[in-house]
């Protein structure tokens, strides 16, 4: 979806919790980049303005399973990185 005034694409914007959004950056790559997750950040921020603080705004990159075993979910500032498999069980039930 292309996101009016931000200029970037987001790849799916899920409802969340206590009236919140969850917007999700979809990457092939196993090795996620905070790059990834700028124009994600950007429309987070723009969601903010304009809703006030009182709905949370999650952010999650899903991505390929790392090869190495690597498990950090730490991405960029309220940006969590989860390989897909993880992010089906552990954020969509």
């Amino acid at each position: 979806m292309s996101v009016p005034g931000i200029g970037r694409w987001l790849d799916f914007l899920v409802p969340g919790k206590n009236g919140g959004v969850r917007l999700v950056e979809a990457k092939a790559s196993r090795t996620p980049t905070p790059d990834m997750a700028a124009s994600m950040r950007r429309l987070a921020d723009a969601i903010g303005k304009r809703r006030g603080t009182g709905r949370p705004v999650e952010m999650f990159l899903v991505h390929r399973p790392a090869r190495g075993g690597v498990k950090s979910r730490a991405l960029a500032p309220g940006v969590q990185a989860l390989a897909w498999e993880e992010f089906v069980a552990a954020v969509l039930p």
